[in-house]
């Protein structure tokens, strides 16, 4: 595991009015719990002192206590949520610019502060895709999406009755059926179905698995990952972190990846959530890419979430 320090500059700016407080629930004791994990710690913060970011580290398989699982979660409050098409996938035939790579006013220091992977290649279930108003792949029915809608709210639901395609919302995303919904997991995940789940390396069901869950405030984002991780094991993870919704993004070691970002001398270094990311591609996201991911950045536009802003001057890995 790699943990970044980021040191934060305060800059003498006006204080605006405070949000509501943002919390987490401590997350539920597993099979086998281990002293001093499953701990929410402190993870990105403003110069000011308020919390954007949390992470925390579980072993959720007491059949596999190697596997370790690392959730980050998000203040939907303090944060944006951004999709960037992949130059390649998911693959259409619908004609749309595909940059693959995060757009200069988003890609400097102060404004990107993490970086993570997408879904499917699209002949690997062919999930629905839209971005700013074109549809890649048309939406299935039913399945799990995550919306980012144009005023910044992010939505995680079932197509067609909690999600719906409306003028207002900027890209969604679908990534097969839901993991959890409505607080409850899916019974579905107890069966290995390729053509819902993924297809896994030499028909592994303890892989690299990653997923993105949302809380029943629609508060809290979370991202969760990890290695030698079975699909229900991931569902208990997401459900004992306190998602309400979740749906699963990609699997398989090399495409599972996160990255913190800070900068050093005016350059923007990567922090992965685990070490041997670092090794798979590291700075993937920071280049042309041919596959679609997520980034974040700071709630308002010009990089300073509530009238201060974040700078990562020093990783330490």
């Amino acid at each position: 595991m790699v943990v970044p320090t980021f040191i934060l500059t305060p800059r003498p700016l006006p204080t605006p009015a405070a949000p509501p407080a943002w919390s987490l629930p401590p997350i539920k004791t597993m099979d086998n719990h281990q002293s001093g994990e499953g701990q929410w710690a402190v993870y990105l913060r403003e110069p000011i002192g308020r919390v954007i970011a949390y992470r925390a580290f579980l072993h959720p398989d007491p059949r596999r206590p190697y596997a370790t699982a690392g959730i980050i979660a998000f203040d939907l409050k303090a944060i944006r949520l951004h999709f960037v098409l992949g130059t390649k996938e998911p693959f259409s035939r619908v004609k749309i610019q595909r940059p693959g790579r995060i757009p200069p006013q988003d890609f400097r220091c102060g404004r990107l502060i993490a970086v993570f992977n997408g879904g499917f290649k699209a002949r690997h279930g062919h999930f629905g895709v839209m971005v700013h108003g074109v549809t890649v792949l048309p939406p299935r029915q039913g399945l799990g999406t995550v919306a980012i809608y144009k005023n910044g709210h992010v939505r995680i639901g079932m197509w067609g009755t909690e999600i719906k395609s409306t003028p207002d919302i900027s890209v969604w995303r679908q990534n097969g059926p839901l993991v959890i919904h409505n607080g409850k997991i899916n019974p579905h995940t107890a069966d290995y179905a390729p053509k819902d789940w993924g297809i896994t390396v030499k028909g592994a069901i303890a892989v690299s698995r990653s997923a993105l869950g949302i809380s029943k405030d629609g508060r809290t984002l979370y991202y969760v990952a990890g290695d030698y991780l079975t699909l229900p094991v991931l569902a208990r993870t997401l459900s004992a972190v306190g998602a309400y919704q979740a749906m699963q993004l990609d699997i398989n070691k090399y495409w599972v990846h996160f990255d913190a970002i800070g900068c050093n001398n005016g350059l923007l270094r990567t922090a992965p959530l685990f070490r041997a990311m670092k090794y798979q591609n590291d700075g993937r996201y920071l280049k042309r890419f041919w596959r679609d991911f997520f980034y974040v950045t700071p709630a308002n536009k010009n990089g300073r979430p509530t009238g201060s802003q974040t700078v990562a001057d020093k990783l330490r890995q």
